[in-house]
């Protein structure tokens, strides 16, 4: 994941710079709109956010959901293995019954890979859980888990890929035991690291910004880059400057 120190500049065309904003103050207006759910296929982690003690464990979903009949799946599961433990992993059957890799992580790698599909007539259509991991906060921190390299195979028999909806980062924050000393870990004041990479393609892009304006409605904490706890013009300022 590419991180960007919020002392750098650029030059943004004002033409795109007055777009986006006029993109935000209309979407501002509507924050408390219904909107008709999310339609597609997606891979993507569940609870998004979650705050646990130092050495508790904590369980994870690796979750599938399809409006169309899919057969395989894939993916990489990414975590920071100074902050967090594998303590086990399960997978379901009932989804993928024939896996071709199944999940298995390498200590000091900080990666979980996954292949997998269903045999079942049809494919699979629907949401459920592809895999489970149950980790444990080895030190105080804030951290992400990230998949990388998913795919997921329509059911047609050709092995075409479905579109993705894009994956965004689970966040979790590890906090001391009361009474131990511990303090959580982070950046010096000077040095605030920010994450505009929303899709985790390796740049600060127009597509990021299309994702911060949804993250905007649903005020996801992913999109604090200055760490107010609210999403604001503020951060979209912060995502326009880092855009390359």
């Amino acid at each position: 994941m590419k991180r960007i120190l919020s002392t750098r500049g650029s030059i943004v065309p004002n033409t795109l710079i007055a777009s986006v904003f006029i993109g935000f103050a209309t979407l501002a207006s509507v924050l408390f709109v219904p909107k008709d759910p999310q339609t597609g296929t997606s891979i993507h982690i569940e609870p998004t956010e979650l705050v646990i003690e130092k050495d508790t464990e904590f369980t994870i979903d690796v979750i599938v959901e399809s409006d169309e009949a899919v057969n395989a799946f894939a993916g990489v599961l990414e975590f920071d293995e100074a902050v967090l433990e594998v303590a086990s992993i399960s997978y379901n059957t009932s989804i993928a019954d024939l896996w071709t890799q199944e999940p298995w992580f390498t200590k000091g790698d900080g990666t979980i890979t996954f292949a997998g599909g269903t045999t079942r007539p049809g494919g699979f259509m629907g949401k459920g859980s592809l895999l489970t991991v149950t980790f444990a906060g080895k030190n105080a921190s804030a951290t992400a888990l990230s998949l990388t390299g998913t795919r997921v195979l329509k059911h047609d028999g050709l092995g075409t890929d479905a579109q993705l909806r894009t994956s965004l980062d689970a966040l979790f924050t590890i906090k001391p035991i009361p009474g131990t000393g511990d303090v959580i870990s982070q950046s010096k004041p000077e040095e605030i690291i920010l994450t505009t990479d929303l899709n985790n393609d390796g740049t600060t892009t127009i597509a990021d910004v299309s994702i911060f304006m949804l993250q905007l409605a649903s005020q996801n904490m992913r999109s604090d880059f200055n760490n107010d706890k609210r999403i604001t013009a503020a951060d979209l300022s912060i995502l326009l400057d880092a855009r390359k």
